[in-house]
Parts: C-alpha cells; structure tokens; sequence
C-alpha cells in the first residue's frame, strides 16, 4: 500500500494553525526557532536570562494566542519580538544593541583566520556590524533583516556591499603586513 508523505506547512501556515488552536503548529515553531533564538539571545544576555527571555516570548504569544494576528514573516516576528524583550530589559540593565560581543561569533574551535575576520568587523560601523550579523551568521535574508531592522530593503543591500568592501580592503591591509 502507497503511503502519502504529510505535506510541509510552511512556518506562516504553522502559525495560522496556531491561532486556531492547534498546539502541535505551536510546538513545531517552538521548536525549530529556539536554537536560533537562543544565539541571537547570547548575543545580548547570558545562557540563563537567553532561555528565561524567549520562554517569556513564547509564553506570551500562547498566553495571547486569541489576539495573534496573521504574521507573514514568523522567523522575522519571532526575532523583533525576542529583541523588544530584550529591549525591556535592557533600560533596567543598560544593555547596548550596538556592543557587539565578538567572541560569541565564533566556536571555542575557531582558528586564526576567523579571529581576523572578527577583528576586522568590529572596525566596521555598529549598523554594519549588526546587519553582517544578521546575515552571515543568523542566517536572515536581506528582506529579513529590512523588516527587523525597520529599514529598506535597499539600504541593508547598499549597508552589505558597503560593508563587505570595507572588509576586503581592510583584510588586504592585514595581508600587506
């Protein structure tokens, strides 16, 4: 007997099943957007506070699931609203969105030419830094990042090839040496 593979829902669809009320869509999202939750939350808050914080998020889009709207983007509303959390706790803690910790982009593994590349992006300018960030190491399209950051979609890609240049350059200064 043929047996038919379950079709994928898309994490959009995920969520409107969510919103009605199916709680299998809500764990399936949980659970695919945690551990990138979670870097991102290291980023700005210790492995503690990261878990507590987006436990938080999570408990709150379930506690409030009735007034959830249609997300057309879950991975971008996920984020903004870990970041919105984080930003509430930051004007108690004074935690700095711009202060990039440089030594949570790499593994304990990590070998000497990531240490450049790490050093030579923290020349860069704190919105560069965040949207280098955002999309070479969380993974986030250039819409993505636009819609997290509340920016066009021409800047982040103008801010990338800006950015990216800069690195070249200084990365062959580095090489001249």
């Amino acid at each position: 007997m043929k047996q038919f593979a379950e079709k994928e829902l898309s994490y959009e669809q995920l969520w409107h099943e969510f919103a009605t009320g199916d709680m299998s869509a809500f764990r399936q999202i949980y659970a695919h957007f945690y551990p990138h939750l979670f870097r991102f939350g290291l980023l700005y808050l210790d492995k503690s506070e990261t878990e507590n914080t987006i436990q938080d998020v999570f408990l709150y889009i379930l506690q409030h699931r009735s007034n959830v709207q249609k997300v057309s983007n879950v991975k971008a509303y996920l984020f903004t609203a870990l970041r919105n959390r984080i930003s509430k706790q930051a004007k108690d803690r004074k935690i700095d969105f711009e202060v990039i910790d440089p030594n949570i982009w790499v593994d304990n593994q990590a070998n000497i030419f990531a240490d450049v590349v790490q050093k030579l992006v923290r020349k860069l300018s704190p919105r560069e830094q965040e949207i280098i960030r955002l999309k070479y190491y969380l993974n986030f399209k250039n819409q993505e990042i636009a819609d997290r950051l509340n920016i066009e979609y021409q800047t982040v890609r103008n801010t990338l090839h800006i950015a990216v240049k800069k690195l070249r350059l200084l990365f062959l200064e580095v090489e001249l040496r």
